[in-house]
């Protein structure tokens, strides 16, 4: 999977203007420019016009695993591309943080 940094990051959004779309974008660093870069990609890949029914923005925080995996799974309810943004995922936490991580998602 290439990984583009955020001076190169404008390669990634001609890909996808020219219609090559990775079915997972993973956006980490300074709070500031993952934010710039969401919305820039975000405004490439769903429509105005679709947002309301074509984006979910879900909290990793609040929200576990499966209802996560749900989301990505499920169509779009009009057609068109679905997006998926999970905001402060927890996937990347350190093995030590493991076991209360688990307690709190069950």
């Amino acid at each position: 999977m290439p990984s583009f940094d955020k001076k190169n990051f404008i390669k990634v959004l001609e890909q996808v203007e020219e219609g090559s779309i990775a079915p997972i974008y993973l956006l980490h660093g300074e709070d500031y420019l993952v934010k710039t870069a969401l919305e820039e990609l975000t405004e490439l890949l769903v429509p105005e016009s679709q947002r309301s029914t074509n984006l979910q923005v879900v909290d990793g925080r609040e929200a576990d695993f499966r209802q996560i995996l749900d989301s990505v799974n499920t169509f779009a309810l009009f057609g068109g591309r679905k997006v998926v943004v999970v905001r402060n995922s927890r996937i990347f936490y350190s093995r030590a943080n493991l076991p209360a991580l688990v307690v709190k998602s069950q």
